[in-house]
């Protein structure tokens, strides 16, 4: 039996056939010819001398042990002998293949309530080498924006080691790398796979309400027209966060309407004369699949001062701004006035012919002594309301990312009477703005490939860009170092493809990939990286017959 490795070159010698003569036997003429098992022409034997070669690429992975048959013909002045040899040829393995990943990037969802310890995800990479060259060990290079998550170094499990929260954060971002153990260190290869890991809402929040539990009414309050907004959030997404309301108790002859969308309380019915205090228990209820709900006792206080109680014009206004507007930037502007003999909102505003009368009970009379604010902390702050004109500005930094709208509530309350005012409710919109760039996060990594393949799909490369429509969506281009055209960059999925490339005529490229959106103006990140091109023999190499035979051992 003979040896030798996958990456000898071609002409490499394995042995030679020295065959056994007889000591009173003429010096015969040798002949030899391999006639079975030489599979895909690996190796040739000298005519005459009988030396076995390498004359082809090995590959272990392939064909890792050669029987030959070789046909040895001794030939004298007076007999011709045929005899068959038998050659066992045992390729060695050499550590010429890393792993390779399924899918790359890798993209699976994982729920917010999965128990710590849970394996939530198995890598499974594959390399075609033998013994310690392809048994792998698994690591995380990387993760972000939290280390949630551990993997097994033998088996390639990724397990939960910390609780997720879906409203803390909704996706992480993992690098995983795959290393064979190759006996030398220094010769070990690796390979490595981007994964993008979801978090999956559960319906794991209750309703909160932020609306107050007090409000009054006057006794000639309008039918039909709101005068409380009631309002809880729930910090869940989608279905599990949308909220709906209900009286629940404390309506049994249905004075008061509750809006289960939007909250909005009203008179069904008038209120009656000898009651001054109203308790209803209100219910705030989610969506999700096992719904949550909280409830909120709201006392609805009767008041007699109805001539001159402050109404706004709207029981609700809508807004829109744009994000990273400076502060002080108009917003838009509320506007409450004076009611005056029992005259309703409805009737004072809708009503053309009474524009005049309307005109004289504005706040903006100088008789009037009514006060505009939000309560503190409301909206973080982002907004604040002139105290006498009821123009809304921007207060703070705006950032639709973090936040895309707001619900105020604004009063209007009398100073002389405090006990005096009214509510609306102000949702303002915020307007995207193109402040971010793509980011191309680790896919942004330099790349070897072989030499003479047919490349197809070389790497994808990934960028999110969080802002809204045309200003998030990405596209990718090569800038620059494409000589040649070799490499091609799919225009929206990001897949690096390429030509079959030479490395005795260019070693490597330094190409630019562009990642931007189509916002405007556009913005637009780069990336630099390397394509080393791993060499092939691929060149011809030729050699002499040895002097000496050597005998097989």
């Amino acid at each position: 039996m003979k040896q030798v490795f996958e990456n000898a070159t071609i002409g490499h010698s394995v042995g030679t056939i020295t065959p056994t003569l007889n000591s009173d036997e003429d010096k015969p003429t040798l002949n030899f010819g391999i006639i079975e098992g030489n599979t895909n022409d690996a190796f040739e034997i000298h005519s005459t001398l009988g030396s076995i070669v390498v004359a082809n690429r090995l590959n272990f992975e392939d064909v890792p042990t050669y029987s030959l048959k070789v046909r040895v013909s001794l030939q004298t002045s007076t007999s011709t002998r045929v005899t068959v040899v038998s050659v066992e040829i045992q390729v060695q393995d050499v550590n010429d293949d890393s792993a390779k990943f399924a899918m790359d990037p890798t993209i699976f969802s994982v729920s917010e309530k999965t128990i710590i310890g849970t394996l939530v995800w198995n890598f499974t990479a594959v390399d075609s080498d033998g013994s310690a060259n392809g048994i792998l060990h698994y690591s995380l290079l990387h993760q972000e924006p939290y280390e949630k998550f551990r993997i097994n170094k033998l088996t390639g499990g990724l397990y939960l080691q910390s609780q997720l929260d879906y409203e803390t954060c909704s996706s992480y971002m993992l690098i995983v790398m795959a290393t064979d153990q190759s006996r030398r260190v220094e010769d070990r290869l690796n390979s490595s796979v981007t994964v993008s890991i979801k978090v999956q809402d559960e319906n794991d929040n209750v309703p909160f309400f932020t609306s107050k539990s007090t409000t009054d009414i006057y006794e000639l309050e309008p039918l039909h027209t709101a005068f409380h907004t009631v309002i809880a959030e729930d910090l869940d997404a989608n279905e599990n966060g949308r909220v709906t309301y209900k009286i629940v108790s404390g309506n049994d002859e249905g004075i008061f309407h509750l809006n289960c969308d939007n909250g909005r309380l009203s008179l069904a019915k008038p209120l009656k004369r000898d009651v001054k205090r109203y308790t209803l228990n209100v219910s705030a209820t989610d969506h999700g699949p096992s719904p949550n709900a909280a409830s909120q006792v709201v006392s609805v206080v009767v008041k007699a001062d109805q001539n001159h109680a402050p109404r706004f014009s709207s029981p609700q206004y809508e807004a829109k701004v744009q994000e990273n507007s400076p502060i002080g930037s108009d917003v838009l502007k509320v506007m409450a006035f004076r009611g005056d003999l029992g005259k309703s909102r409805n009737e004072v505003l809708h009503s053309s012919i009474e524009y005049q009368y309307f005109k004289r009970f504005l706040i903006s009379d100088r008789n009037a002594t009514l006060k505009y604010f939000i309560p503190e902390g409301l909206a973080d702050g982002k907004f604040k309301v002139h105290p006498t004109t009821g123009a809304i500005t921007v207060a703070g930094p705006i950032d639709r990312e973090f936040q895309a709208e707001y619900s105020l509530i604004v009063y209007a309350q009398d100073e002389k009477q405090f006990y005096v005012y009214d509510s609306t409710v102000v949702n303002i919109k915020i307007v995207d703005e193109n402040d971010n760039s793509p980011n191309f996060h680790d896919s942004c990594t330099d790349l070897t490939v072989p030499e003479n393949n047919e490349l197809g799909v070389i790497h994808t490369f990934t960028a999110e860009d969080p802002d809204l429509g045309k200003n998030g969506e990405v596209t990718f281009v090569i800038g620059a170092g494409n000589v040649e055209n070799m490499f091609n960059v799919d225009l929206h999925s990001g897949k690096l493809t390429g030509r079959p490339v030479d490395r005795e005529r260019r070693s490597h490229y330094q190409i630019v990939i562009i990642a931007q959106d189509q916002g405007s103006p556009v913005r637009k990140t780069t990336c630099n990286i390397t394509i080393s091109v791993d060499d092939e023999n691929d060149s011809p190499i030729t050699f002499s017959a040895p002097s000496e035979s050597e005998e097989l051992r």
